[in-house]
């Protein structure tokens, strides 16, 4: 006969097994809202606890570059299953399912433990370096650097287990301030795509690219992020733009399950001060030099 206190033990075992990534969400530490501030040159970058030290915000000059009204970095999107709820399908960045395993900022090349109350010693260049686990699929390897220069980000994954339950990856989300209202796009094949975004939701671009550009009429200031490389996105999402005029203008890099564990990522973000009627060459002259191709 199976009592009460067996049948809630059932439910524990069955639920670590068909949900791994919920039994990781639903305990995780309690977190603070606190946040870690970071300074170098013009620019200020914030990593929030809650967001699990992940980016909750980049101002150039001043000016909002990436905002915290979304997920800045990685997330790993699981397929959908009669017995998935929805909000456990994605895993890691404000999400849930991710547990930090070591975590360590290096300000000139000296490291210092991350612990309350969250500041930092002053320096020239700033690296955050992280490594979290996604529910039981990957372990991922994160460094976020700062220096006057601008921001670079690198990130690499291991497989820990088969990925089947895995429908793809975001390794690349950027949440741009809603008051950047223009684009460009340095394509795969060089050539530009630019766009001005909508008062409504929608989505743009949807293909490889090199680089991208953004600019705010309003600050007069923009910013360019460079990837290492063109990734391959998976086909139909690839890198795309996100349209919500009242929260963010956001991009991702799409990747295939099976291609993450694959590569080394990187992208660096500069920031630039230029009147409206210039920014689109300053643009693209920061993004041609900036790729490693050209």
């Amino acid at each position: 006969m199976i009592t009460k206190k067996g049948l809630v033990l059932l439910a524990a075992v069955y639920a670590s097994v068909a949900f791994p990534h919920r039994v990781l969400a639903e305990s995780k530490p309690v977190l603070s809202n606190d946040t870690l501030t970071l300074e170098a040159g013009d620019y200020q970058l914030k990593f929030s606890e809650r967001g699990a030290w992940t980016i909750d915000g980049l101002s150039y000059k001043g000016a909002q570059i990436l905002v915290d009204n979304g997920a800045n970095q990685t997330v790993v999107k699981l397929k959908a299953r009669p017995d998935l709820p929805s909000k456990y399908e994605f895993v890691g960045t404000k999400h849930g399912g991710e547990v930090i395993e070591s975590l360590i900022l290096e300000v000139d090349g000296e490291q210092f433990p991350v612990k309350q109350p969250f500041s930092a010693p002053k320096g020239s260049v700033y690296k955050l370096i992280k490594v979290s686990r996604f529910a039981p699929y990957f372990r991922g390897y994160w460094e976020v650097t700062l220096s006057s220069e601008g921001l670079t980000e690198s990130a690499r994954f291991d497989m820990l287990e088969d990925t089947f339950q895995v429908d793809y990856a975001y390794v690349f989300m950027h949440c741009w301030s809603p008051k950047m209202t223009e684009w460009e796009a340095l394509l795969a094949n060089g050539k530009i795509d630019s766009g001005v975004f909508p008062s409504k939701s929608n989505r743009a671009l949807e293909t490889d690219v090199k680089a991208t550009a953004f600019f705010s009429e309003a600050d007069n200031v923009g910013a360019v992020l460079v990837y290492e490389k063109v990734y391959k996105g998976v086909s139909g999402r690839k890198s795309f733009l996100k349209y919500r005029s009242d929260y963010y203008n956001k991009q991702y890099l799409c990747v295939n399950r099976n291609e993450l564990a694959e590569e080394n990522y990187e992208c660096k973000i500069v920031g630039f001060s230029v009147p409206r009627n210039s920014w689109k060459a300053v643009a693209e002259e920061l993004m041609t030099k900036a790729c490693p191709n050209g």
